[in-house]
């Protein structure tokens, strides 16, 4: 073997043993070596994806995602770039493929191989909001409103009403709003969307009736039957709904629309859990359409019930589905996911606008949303119609309480009705 070294890869040797023995002659043994490389580990990298922060993609934030085996044993190892600049140009939004090289830290027993990364950068949402001049009177456009950039950042982009400036003011009406960044920043921002209300105006009086309710007129949960406010009373003062509360607004807009009513004369029970059964009543009464409820296809939904007609309405029109066993669950509480596919499927049903969406890559525990409930969450949050329980929280599967149930309706109705 004299000479034959680890740079003679693919060449052979043959070595000459001699064998001896007390009781045998000698005999000599011909043995032939043939020389290979080192292993080849097999080394396998998921793709890496992120949001745009400003600053270039380094080889030790994927290094996590790399992986190297050889017969079933783990081989460890780091990545390296081929040359030095290789990741200078991975900062801004969009797709790359880098090739990197795995270096084993056995590197005697292993060799070092070549291998591609995909890493994936998503833009992000502008922050901030904008400013506006506030309506006080009658016979106001949005153009008086002036809406301004504000806090939005990056700055250099536009900010427009979404129903344009023509659009006469409605007294508590919410209207849509869009930024679109300069063209400089669109590589790494998307659009910025929001809703707000320009004149804000709250009821005078708050006397409450107790006669008959009409089509439009809903009991809000499977524990109250109580009659609703007579049209034409003003909206009650409810105890437990506190002046300048975050849900004042939208539950005095629903009790005004006759779509919601207060568990009592003077309480709303805003922190009150939400059944499923209470959304598909609010929408059944306000579409004003009627079904046969003896058609019912949920065995857990008795006939006669105060939801019983709209279940059977919301089921027939493909607005809601039930779980296994053909059972809707009506009492049981509605979640935040299930609250948005349901208003999802009646905007289809109902023929409004369902296209616009936007990714969620901003929120810690998107992977919590279900798989069945991801379209109507990218459309509801779009839209302006929900919004995350904290800047990195969307809570999806967060029962929904009535002062949610309030607002994220006259979100919805303020956009598309």
């Amino acid at each position: 073997m004299a000479g034959k070294t680890s740079g003679d890869v693919g060449q052979n040797a043959t070595v000459i043993l001699t064998i001896t023995s007390d009781n045998y002659q000698d005999s000599t043994v011909n043995v032939n070596i043939d020389l290979v490389d080192k292993f080849v580990p097999i080394v396998m990298v998921t793709d890496y994806t992120r949001d745009y922060n400003g600053s270039k993609v380094e080889i030790s934030e994927v290094e996590n995602n790399c992986t190297a085996s050889y017969g079933g044993a783990n081989v460890p190892g780091k990545l390296v770039l081929q040359n030095p600049t290789d990741f200078d140009d991975v900062l801004n939004a969009g797709n790359y493929t880098k090739t990197v090289n795995f270096v084993p830290d056995d590197n005697t027993t292993y060799k070092e191989s070549a291998v591609n990364i995909n890493i994936d950068i998503n833009k992000i949402k502008p922050t901030g909001k904008p400013s506006f001049t506030k309506i006080t009177t009658t016979g106001k456009t949005l153009a008086d409103a002036n809406i301004l950039i504000g806090s939005i950042t990056p700055v250099g982009g536009n900010v427009t009403w979404d129903d344009g400036d023509t659009t006469t003011v409605l007294r508590n009406k919410s209207y849509g709003w869009t930024y679109v960044p300069a063209v400089a920043d669109r590589t790494n921002y998307d659009n910025l969307t929001g809703i707000t209300v320009v004149w804000k105006k709250k009821s005078s009086g708050g006397g409450s009736g107790s006669s008959g309710g009409s089509s439009s007129t809903v009991t809000p949960d499977n524990k109250n039957d109580k009659k609703p406010v007579d049209e034409g009373q003003r909206t009650p003062e409810f105890k437990d709904v506190k002046k300048g509360a975050w849900y004042e607004e939208p539950i005095n807009f629903m009790v005004e629309k006759k779509l919601m009513k207060g568990t009592g004369k003077e309480e709303f029970r805003p922190m009150l859990q939400t059944s499923r059964a209470t959304i598909v009543t609010i929408l059944y009464r306000m579409s004003k359409e009627k079904v046969d409820g003896s058609k019912n296809s949920f065995k857990d939904v008795k006939s006669g019930m105060w939801y019983t007609e709209a279940i059977a309405w919301a089921n027939e029109n493909g607005i809601i589905s039930g779980f296994e066993k053909g059972e809707f669950k009506p009492n049981q509480d509605l979640t935040r996911e299930q609250l948005v596919v349901i208003l999802y499927r009646y905007a289809m049903y109902k023929k409004y606008d369902s296209s616009k969406n936007i990714s969620l890559s901003e929120y810690d525990d998107v992977n919590e949303v279900s798989k069945y409930s991801k379209e109507a969450m990218e459309w509801a949050v779009a839209n302006g119609i929900i919004k995350g329980t904290s800047k990195t929280s969307l809570s999806p599967k967060k029962g929904a309480i009535r002062a949610e149930l309030a607002t994220i309706f006259m979100n919805f109705y303020n956009k598309f009705m």
